[in-house]
């Protein structure tokens, strides 16, 4: 699908035939939050990149602080 301008839109390809729904967007946003990648389905816009890409990076540094936040709660529970 394009604009009346050759715009596209979307930005998404998800396997299959069927139309995605919520559930689609919602895992693909997980797996991006999770594992910083895509699974199966294609990012085809050069700015769904980008959203993909600031996803990525805020869901890296999210990621980082829980996991110092628990290491340094385990070292300070752990201490003499």
């Amino acid at each position: 699908a394009e604009t009346k301008k050759k715009i596209p839109v979307g930005g998404l390809l998800f396997p299959g035939d069927k139309r995605p729904e919520g559930w689609d967007f919602l895992y693909f946003s997980t797996v991006i939050g999770m594992t910083a990648q895509t699974a199966d389905t294609n990012i085809s816009t050069t700015h769904m990149r980008c959203v993909v890409l600031v996803h990525s990076v805020l869901s890296f540094f999210f990621n980082t602080v829980i996991v110092a936040a628990a290491v340094n709660l385990a070292v300070s529970l752990g201490g003499p």
